[in-house]
C-alpha cells in the first residue's frame, strides 16, 4: 500500500514536470536564420529599403524601420558592397532579403510579460540577398 502511494506520487509529479523538461525546441524552430548549417524556412516576409548601421569594421549591421529593428545575418557578406555604394555617395541603399523572428526577441516576448505589453519594438533577423542603390535625387 505504502510503495502504491510512493509510485503514484512519482507519475502525478513527472506527469507536472515533463512539459518543463520537454524544453523549448519549437521556440528555436520558429526564429534566426539558421537551423544548424542550413538556412532558415521560417521566412516571415522579404524586405525592400532601408537606412543601414553598420560597425566600423563590418562585423554587424541592423536598420530600424519603424517600431522594427532589423539584424543582419550575413553583415560580413555585404559589406563590400555596403562600403561601394556608401563610396560613391549614394544617399538611399535598396536592401533585399528575407526575415526571420530573432530569437533574443522570441525569447524574451515569451518569458516576460512587462516586456510583452509595454515594449512596442519587434526584432527580426533578415538575411540580405542584394543591395542596390538607389540613384534618386543623384
Amino acid at each position: 500500500m505504502i510503495k502504491l502511494k510512493i509510485i503514484r506520487k512519482i507519475l502525478v509529479t513527472l506527469v507536472m514536470l515533463l512539459p518543463l523538461l520537454a524544453g523549448n525546441s519549437c521556440k528555436e524552430d520558429k526564429c534566426g536564420c539558421y537551423k544548424g548549417d542550413v538556412q532558415g524556412t521560417d521566412i516571415l516576409f522579404a524586405l525592400n529599403t532601408s537606412d543601414i548601421h553598420y560597425t566600423d569594421n563590418g562585423t554587424s549591421a541592423s536598420f530600424i524601420q519603424g517600431y522594427s529593428i532589423y539584424h543582419f545575418c550575413n553583415p560580413t557578406a555585404m559589406y563590400e558592397t555596403y562600403k561601394e555604394i556608401v563610396d560613391n555617395n549614394y544617399p538611399l541603399i535598396e536592401l533585399r532579403g528575407d526575415t526571420y523572428w530573432n530569437c533574443n526577441y522570441v525569447f524574451r516576448r515569451s518569458s516576460n510579460s512587462y516586456y510583452q505589453y509595454y515594449n512596442y519594438t519587434v526584432e527580426y533577423d533578415i538575411m540580405v540577398t542584394s543591395m542596390i542603390p538607389i540613384l534618386d535625387g543623384k
